[in-house]
């Protein structure tokens, strides 16, 4: 005690000499700041039994559980662990500012211990753990952790011994401070604070606690049912996985609590798809392997049916398939549905052992949304979402206190909204997690506050987890029950929370959205907005052939998949998705194509006004493909039509096939022509191809200058004919007259 005494006073006289020099010389460096900033003892509080005691008259124990680290690098020998109790906080605003810095006061109600516990890591020939009872506590040089247990009482009686809930209703700080003395100077190493809340079950309206729980992952399929693009959804339902971990706290509190399930129909439909162990998983190679999940997809099917069965007051919650992000898809105009596929909507059934789910609850994961948003999904038959406090104004119900429920009108009726504080859901997402315990102390405050300022106000709380939870069973059950089940809350329904006879919703409006928050890949939503235009095309082109039907089928699939908030959190998944899906649209659009000749350019020549215009086309697809082909002049010149664009062609898979297209030329000569396949609604497929054509053919004029030529020319024939006639016949004449004049003398 003594040498820890005599270094902390040689610390202290160092500290304040180093001090005042700096000062003098040259003022505070940054690196003195940062150390004063830094206490030399790290206290935080681990856990405090019970975490909300009943106000009696009787002294009851608590145990506050601490945990020390030493930071400067020298061993502090024989400190104190000292508490005192404050005024109790009658606000939020007075809460709020007690646990923005966990400032340790030094004032208030002194708190004697009855005993103070305290072990540490020894390394000596293996490590072991030294428990020592004494009220001094040696804290070694290498910062590891000791911990002290501060045990105590409680009761409503002033007794000037342990912790007196004797002033009023409301939540209690209990700061806890380390101290080294020596000299007789006494210095505060550093400190915490908790809060513990005391009310007189008499003089209060308990809180209605309710707690969301998600069944949340992202999705592993694109296009097909049975072909996933990987398989860690089997770790994550295997026994110790992170959704195992997250139905254990279900099987546990579900009996108990009436905790509402968030699922996604789409994780359902897959592990009912793995179930049956005829799945497959693309490794990137081309060849898929087999998928390992069947086993672990129906064990936890199996329990989530055994708790939907056997724990009435679990309720559940279908988010649209694959959980969209409601906001970003609004912003960027694209839309999503609510309608699950047949085959989907039979397999989800079943997961869920005939338990009718409710679908009229929107989670947005940004937990915001706007006035267009909120239109769409009341269109859509959503009447209830939940959403950050705040996203709503006023944030106050009539009462003056944070509001928990509220009404907001869209074009499409009322919508009631559930408002989730960022304190309660920050702490929320910390006390279902492996340290749980210690942050269990400041969530019940945040909740107990309502009925620390209006006691005789029927008060409501949604809680909701966060949606990728990773929970700790054992905290997270804890947590639940501690929140829901204590001296001044009760449980109850998000039904309850939301619609109940004891619910005042208040009549808010919505804060407009201004600030960037985390959204989708931009790639993943150009995609789906690509891919959603083109369906039509691809229908049109395809639907003729029996099997291209559950490709069309899992096309919509595939763009709701790349809509999914999931992508938030995983963008570059989301991204590759993206470009696999783009690669499937490209390849479809641009397979079948014109054949160009062997001549390597498109040229032709035409040797008569309606001579047909011969090109192929190839199909490169695995399907029948139904077509039009469409030749036109290029800038809209004359000169040449084509006699039936409204033709359909059937083309076989992977094969080509020369088509004569019916036209009519006008006049002889070139022709610049551009030729378009297209599919039977009109839609192009791929790039118009040049066509340089050469007709040989005459228009009216050129007949009329032929016809006209060829008359003259034969009456020049006629009429030299006539004339060769005439000179013959006139020599005949004249030869027998020159015989006649030889016969007569």
């Amino acid at each position: 005690m003594t040498a820890g005494r005599s270094r902390a006073a040689r610390a202290l006289a160092v500290t304040a000499l180093a001090s005042l020099n700096l000062t003098v010389l040259a003022g505070p460096s940054p690196a003195a700041a940062a150390a004063r900033d830094t206490p030399d003892v790290l206290m935080t509080v681990v856990n405090v039994t019970p975490t909300v005691p009943r106000a009696t008259y009787k002294a009851r124990p608590l145990d506050v559980q601490l945990r020390l680290v030493n930071t400067t690098g020298e061993p502090i020998d024989g400190v104190q662990v000292v508490a005192n109790r404050g005024d109790p906080l009658p606000t939020q605003n007075a809460l709020d500012a007690s646990l923005a810095d966990h400032a340790a006061s030094d004032q208030g109600l002194p708190i004697e211990p009855d005993r103070i516990v305290h072990w540490r890591k020894k390394k000596q020939h293996g490590v072991r753990i030294v428990k020592s009872t004494t009220s001094a506590v040696d804290l070694p040089a290498d910062g590891s952790p000791v911990a002290v247990t501060f045990s105590t009482t409680l009761s409503k009686r002033d007794q000037y011994a342990g912790i007196c809930l004797c002033t009023s209703s409301g939540i209690y700080p209990l700061h806890f401070r380390v101290q080294a003395t020596a000299d007789g100077t006494t210095q505060t190493l550093g400190g915490t604070t908790t809060y513990l809340p005391s009310f007189y079950p008499k003089r209060m309206q308990p809180v209605g606690v309710s707690w969301v729980w998600p069944l949340i992952d992202r999705p592993h399929r694109l296009a097909q049912d049975n072909v996933f693009t990987d398989d860690d959804l089997t770790d994550s339902v295997a026994l110790g996985g992170r959704l195992s971990r997250a139905l254990t706290v279900v099987e546990d509190v579900g009996d108990e609590v009436p905790i509402t399930l968030v699922i996604d129909p789409e994780l359902l439909d897959e592990l009912e798809v793995m179930k049956t162990g005829r799945y497959v998983v693309e490794n990137g190679t081309g060849k898929p392997l087999p998928g390992r999940g069947a086993d672990a997809a129906s064990a936890w099917l199996d329990r989530l049916a055994t708790v939907l069965s056997d724990d009435s007051d679990v309720t559940v919650q279908l988010t649209p398939y694959a959980d969209p992000d409601f906001e970003t898809l609004t912003q960027r105009g694209l839309s999503w549905t609510t309608d699950l596929p047949a085959a989907m909507a039979v397999r989800v059934q079943a997961a869920l052992a005939g338990r009718a789910p409710q679908t009229d609850l929107a989670w947005p994961a940004s937990s915001r949304a706007s006035a267009d948003t909120l239109d769409r999904l009341r269109a859509a038959g959503t009447t209830g979402i939940l959403l950050a406090s705040s996203a709503v104004t006023p944030r106050v119900d009539s009462s003056g206190v944070l509001a928990s429920v509220a009404h907001v009108r869209t074009a499409h009726g009322s919508m009631t909204i559930g408002l989730t504080t960022h304190a309660i859901t920050q702490d929320a997402g910390e006390a279902v997690g492996a340290s749980g315990a210690s942050v269990l102390p400041e969530l019940v405050a945040e909740i107990a506050i309502r009925a620390a300022e209006k006691p005789l106000v029927p008060h409501t709380v949604i809680i909701r987890a966060p949606r990728e939870i990773d929970p700790s069973p054992t905290d997270a059950a804890a947590a639940i029950r501690a929140t829901s089940t204590n001296p001044i809350t009760h449980a109850v329904s998000l039904q309850t929370a939301l619609y109940g006879a004891d619910t005042t919703p208040m009549t808010g409006r919505l804060v407009r959205i201004t600030d960037q928050r985390p959204s989708l890949p931009p790639r993943t939503t150009r995609v789906a907005r690509a891919i959603t235009h083109n369906l039509p095309a691809l229908t049109s082109l395809l639907g003729a052939d029996a099997a291209a039907k559950p490709l069309l089928a899992g096309l919509p699939l595939a763009v709701q998949r790349l809509e999914s908030s999931a992508w938030q959190v995983y963008p570059e998944i989301g991204r590759n998705l993206a470009a696999q899906l783009s690669t499937v649209g490209h390849t479809l659009l641009t397979g079948v194509h014109f054949v160009k000749p062997r001549s390597g350019s498109y040229t032709y020549t035409l040797a008569s006004d309606n001579s047909p215009l011969p090109v192929t086309v190839q199909n490169d697809l695995p399907y029948t493909v139904q077509i039009q082909v469409r030749v036109s002049t290029v800038n809209g010149l004359t000169g040449f039509t084509q006699r039936d664009p409204g033709k359909s062609y059937s083309i076989d898979p992977n094969s080509k096939v020369p088509l004569k297209i019916a036209a009519e030329v006008r006049g002889p000569g070139r022709i610049a022509l551009q030729a378009q396949v297209r599919t039977p609604d009109g839609s192009p497929l791929g790039d118009a191809v040049s066509l340089n054509v050469h007709s040989t053919a005459l228009g009216v004029i050129g007949i009329v200058i032929t016809v006209a030529a060829g008359a003259v020319l034969a009456i020049a024939l006629l009429i030299r004919l006539y004339r060769r006639l005439r000179r013959r016949r006139r020599a005949r004449l004249k030869a027998a007259a020159r015989a006649e004049a030889a016969v007569v003398p």
